[in-house]
Order: C-alpha cells, then structure tokens, then sequence
C-alpha cells in the first residue's frame, strides 16, 4: 500500500480546561516536511485540543490530495477512540469525534498510531505556542 504522507499532531490545553491549541505537521515518506502549522482554539479541554489538532490535520491533508495517510498521536486516548477500542461517552468529544471520523472517511486508507510524547515533540512545540497566542 502506498502511503502519501505522514500526519504529527498534537493538542494542548494550558489549564485543563484553558487556553488551548493545536499543532499541525505533515510530512512526505522520506521524512521532508510538506506543512507545519499552529492554531490557537480558545478554551478546551486538552482532548478537545487533541481533536481538533487530528481534526485541523485531515482537512490539510485532504486539502493537498491525499488518499492515504499514516497519523500519530501522543493521545492514547484519542487514537483508541478512533480505532474503536474506547468508547466516546464525553458529548463534546462525540461531535469532534464524529467529525474526525467523517474527514478519515474521505481517505481511501488511514492508520492512526499512538507515539511516545518524545517523539510527538515538534508538533507539542507548535499546540503549546498556539495556546499562548504566540501563533
């Protein structure tokens, strides 16, 4: 299976709820950097945080033509949920998840992967700037 690129992301939440943001990263397979980008999301828990970042991240990469994509999370909680082995039972997160769900329908593949935090840093950077209005 040919994959088009590799989906980073990350949400943050200065408070829990707080000010929150999200960091977006897309790559090629050889590890190039397609995009990058940050987006301040107001108040938010930081699983809403870690949704909309997936959320943000999907409609980028659909957005450049992707068909396929491969999505890392530092969420364990957020990649469970989409793979089906949580249940979604917050009402918030049930209208992010069934919008995140709606956007991987687009893809003819996906693959979401929970990662390490270490391993997730650049996109933790990027969600931490965006909820300090830095971005």
């Amino acid at each position: 299976m040919q994959i088009d690129g590799i989906l980073l992301v990350d949400g943050a939440s200065l408070g829990n709820p707080g000010e929150g943001g999200c960091g977006v990263i897309l790559k090629d397979m050889e590890g190039r950097l397609i995009y990058f980008g940050g987006e301040y999301l107001g108040r938010v828990t930081n699983n809403q945080a870690e949704y909309m970042a997936l959320i943000r991240g999907l409609e980028e990469a659909y957005r450049r033509g992707w068909k396929t994509i491969l999505v890392f999370t530092d969420s364990e909680l957020l990649a469970r949920q989409i793979n089906g082995n949580y249940k979604v039972r917050d009402q918030k997160l049930q209208v992010l998840y069934k919008k995140a769900k709606a956007l991987l329908g687009r893809f003819s593949h996906w693959e979401i992967k929970h990662i390490e935090r270490e391993e997730n840093r650049e996109a933790d950077k990027l969600a931490k700037k965006a909820a300090q209005r830095k971005i």
